[in-house]
């Protein structure tokens, strides 16, 4: 695990309570929406980077069996708390699952915590573990470089067409993309994807 990993994840797992009220009013309906309407009913959902796990317990809602994976431990905790049954403690460069168990691929503000250069290891493994066709949902913050805020968390930012570049480079093809303001009113704009996985 990189000293980016660790400082962030302690950050979450020290404010998981916080964090999880501040995010729990915020709607995604705007990707989410999209992202199901392409899903087969029913199917098996990972929410990559679930966090508090406010986007899962939608995902579940809905009908679909829905695995939250996040490297914070206090997170998790948040998940279970919301009672959402398949917590997964891991990162995402290394993805403990069998090829093509999912039909849907959820990272909503969760990749951004990720370096460039890991990027395409990431991505190989979301595709290895998408079921043929399988959709995968992304959101970023809009910018360029890397950096740490002054709580330890490490942040890395995109430009639409370099991220979906990259994306579509590893086997993707874009279906959906919407650019939106920060719902908690930050000078912030928000990429948002929806590809789907290229079949060989």
């Amino acid at each position: 695990m990189s000293a980016n990993s660790i400082t962030t994840t302690r950050y979450y797992d020290e404010n998981s309570l916080e964090y999880s009220k501040r995010s729990s009013g915020k709607e995604m309906f705007f990707l989410l929406d999209p992202f199901c309407e392409r899903l087969p009913k029913n199917g098996r959902v990972l929410d990559l980077g679930a966090g508090p796990g406010r986007d899962s317990l939608v995902l579940t809602q809905r009908g679909y069996e829905t695995f939250s994976l996040d490297l914070s431990i206090g997170m998790l905790q948040e998940c279970r708390k919301r009672g959402l049954v398949n917590p997964v403690k891991s990162d995402f460069m290394d993805l403990p699952f069998r090829s093509e168990v999912f039909v849907g691929v959820w990272a909503c503000a969760s990749l951004l915590h990720s370096g460039k250069s890991a990027l395409s290891r990431i991505l190989s493994q979301v595709h290895l573990i998408l079921a043929k066709s399988g959709v995968f949902a992304v959101s970023v913050k809009e910018g360029s470089g890397e950096m740490n805020d002054e709580n330890g968390r490490f942040w890395t930012f995109y430009q639409e067409q370099e991220l979906k570049g990259i994306i579509e480079s590893c086997g993707f093809t874009m279906e959906y993309f919407v650019k939106t303001t920060d719902q908690a009113g930050r000078p912030i704009s928000w990429l948002s994807f929806i590809f789907l996985k290229q079949n060989y």
